[in-house]
């Protein structure tokens, strides 16, 4: 399925605990490609990257003050207005 957009949320009532994290997708010969990072996730964060198509996408937390609470994670493709 074609994706554009990831969307991760942190279960809070524990604190916030990821610290960096990197958004991954499996490629057509089973490699997982990075498709964005960032730090502190918190309530929600949406991440945008260009379009990839894949079957599988995972969250890999880098960093973090304590074992990781991830509520949610969604990927979504949200079409480009031309």
């Amino acid at each position: 399925r074609r994706v554009n957009h990831v969307v991760i949320m942190e279960d809070i009532s524990h604190g916030e605990r990821i610290l960096e994290y990197v958004v991954e997708a499996v490629s057509p010969d089973g490699s997982w490609r990075p498709l964005c990072s960032g730090e502190s996730v918190g309530h929600k964060r949406i991440e945008q990257f260009d379009a990839v198509s894949t079957s599988r996408i995972r969250l890999r937390v880098t960093k973090a003050k304590a074992e990781p609470r991830v509520r949610r994670l969604a990927a979504h493709y949200v079409a480009e207005d031309e």
